[in-house]
C-alpha cells in the first residue's frame, strides 16, 4: 500500500511530456505526465521504451490529490497467478491493472513490493509537494469486485 496528497504546480511545469515514474518494488512502473490541465497516470510494462503504457487515471494540476496505490504480488487470474495493482484518485477507484513491468516478455518477479521510488526525469520541469506519505505492506487479498477504500490503518 503507498498512500501519499500530491500536488502539481501549474505554473513550474512542462506544457507537456512525462514528469515523473513512481515505482512500485518491481512489479510496478506508474508513468506521471502532463496532458493539458491534467496529471495522466500510466502503468509501464517497460519504463526504456515508448511502448505498452496502459493509462489508470489522471488529476488535476494546482490541487490537492490523495493518491492511493494497492500492490498485490500474486493473484490468481484464470488459474494463472498474477500481480495487480489497484489506483484509487481522491477515493474513487480509477485503475486495476496486470501491467507490470516484463509483462509478454517474462514471468513476474515475485520479489513483491518490498519499495517505493519516485523519480523525476531530467527533462522534467515541475514543482511538485508529497504529504502525508504512507507505506504499508497490504494484509488482504486481492479481490476483483471490491471497489471500496480499505484503510488497514486501523
Amino acid at each position: 500500500l503507498f498512500e501519499t496528497g500530491i500536488y502539481v504546480s501549474s505554473s513550474s511545469t512542462n506544457p507537456t511530456g512525462q514528469l515523473y515514474q513512481i515505482s512500485i518494488g518491481s512489479l510496478f512502473m506508474l508513468e506521471l505526465s502532463r496532458q493539458g490541465d491534467k496529471i495522466i497516470i500510466e502503468v509501464d510494462q517497460d519504463p526504456f521504451s515508448a511502448s505498452g503504457e496502459e493509462y489508470i487515471g489522471s488529476f488535476s494540476l494546482d490541487t490537492w490529490t490523495t493518491l492511493r496505490i494497492e500492490c498485490y504480488t500474486m493473484a490468481e487470474e484464470n488459474g494463472i497467478e498474477v500481480p495487480h495493482l489497484k489506483l484509487w484518485i481522491d477515493n474513487i477507484i480509477s485503475g486495476d491493472s496486470t501491467n507490470y513491468t516484463g509483462y509478454g516478455k517474462s514471468a513476474p518477479n515475485d520479489a513483491g513490493f518490498t519499495n517505493v521510488q519516485i523519480y523525476t526525469l531530467v527533462s522534467a520541469s515541475a514543482e511538485c509537494y508529497f504529504d502525508n506519505v504512507y507505506v504499508r505492506k497490504l494484509t488482504k487479498t486481492y479481490d476483483a469486485y471490491d471497489d471500496s477504500v480499505w484503510d488497514d490503518r486501523n
